[in-house]
């Protein structure tokens, strides 16, 4: 009896002190990463910023001013760009057990961009920024799960408590309610 629960206590210590192990494994890991989950955040950061950018000059552009058509083509080069960035980040995510995002997000991303950079030329100024914020809604919904599942959880103590969400989810946020109330 003596040794069959020695032999229990034995197994579970070595199960407990596996798991340290391997914990402490996944966040140092994870901290190797950071750099990239870093360059992605402002991969995404970036592709919203451009995408409301675009919306305030579709919307002025079909209210009728016509001076903002060279900037519109220049603004679309910026958020392909920004797109194709994101080629790299979205499949190490998709291969990741959780993915806050895929290639196939991404990819109908780029398809629903295009469609409306198709359809933008038909539409109302109203419509425009309606398309607009719900493209702009899912970068930053990406932009929020990100950083909280890749930057903010793997840094742990390393981060100040809160700045993550800052950056990743409230200020975005906030200038995307900000620029919606301007469109």
């Amino acid at each position: 009896m003596l040794t069959t629960m020695g032999v229990l206590l034995g197994t579970a210590a070595a199960a407990a002190l596996g798991k340290v192990e391997w914990n402490r494994k996944l966040a140092l890991d994870s901290l190797d990463v950071m750099p990239l989950a870093n360059d992605a955040g402002k991969q995404l950061l970036a592709l919203a910023g451009h995408m409301q950018q675009h919306r305030g000059m579709s919307a002025a552009w079909l209210s009728g001013d016509s001076s903002y058509a060279s900037r519109l083509a220049t603004k679309r080069a910026d958020i392909l760009a920004c797109i194709g960035a994101l080629h790299g980040p979205v499949a190490r995510e998709t291969d990741r057990p959780y993915p806050c995002f895929t290639q196939n997000d991404l990819a109908l991303l780029r398809f629903k961009w295009q469609t409306l950079v198709e359809d933008l030329p038909g539409l109302s100024a109203g419509l425009s920024i309606g398309q607009h914020t719900q493209l702009i809604a899912v970068v930053l919904d990406w932009l929020a799960s990100f950083g909280e599942a890749r930057i903010e959880l793997p840094a742990g103590e390393l981060v100040t408590a809160g700045t993550t969400r800052n950056f990743c989810h409230r200020l975005p946020a906030l200038a995307e309610t900000l620029g919606q109330a301007r469109a």
